[in-house]
């Protein structure tokens, strides 16, 4: 979906948790799959960002950078509406990358700043968990463990 048609969608008061198929992303753009009208509307930005990109210059790393940045920042940027207490952006946004046998992702999750224990708690459950997850990652052992954990099938990593 190009980010363009998301930020309406963000307006409305709601936690986010998105998975990004970063790694197809980064081969339509290696293997030119994408046109430059095609990414410039994907990514939101204007055909000079997406002839960059396309040229084969950029990093898979700086690739995949690129797209998850975008879409952090979309996350980051837009006001939610209703909002009376504690802020209206979602201004904790937690990127867990998953490199899997079949490719690469970002799950991304987001939320905003809302006052007591609760939130601080959560908070450092997430970190702990993306940094755990992120370490089973490199070893290929996380297709599993992680649905087990999420489904509580297994308490801990």
């Amino acid at each position: 979906m190009p980010f363009r048609f998301l930020k309406e969608l963000l307006t409305v008061p709601s936690d986010i948790i998105a998975l990004l198929h970063t790694g197809i992303f980064v081969k339509h753009v290696y293997e030119q799959k994408y046109t430059v009208d095609t990414l410039a509307n994907i990514l939101d930005c204007d055909r000079s960002k997406a002839e960059s990109l396309l040229q084969k210059t950029h990093s898979y790393e700086e690739l995949e950078k690129e797209y998850v940045n975008k879409f952090r920042n979309l996350l980051q940027g837009v006001r939610m509406q209703g909002i009376s207490k504690g802020s209206p952006y979602r201004d904790f946004v937690k990127e867990i990358r998953l490199y899997t046998g079949k490719g690469h992702y970002h799950l991304v999750v987001a939320t905003r700043t809302t006052a007591g224990p609760e939130y601080e708690e959560w908070h450092n459950w997430s970190a702990k968990f993306a940094e755990e997850v992120e370490e089973l990652s490199k070893y290929d052992q996380l297709d599993h463990a992680v649905i087990d954990i999420l489904t509580g099938r297994q308490a801990t990593l």
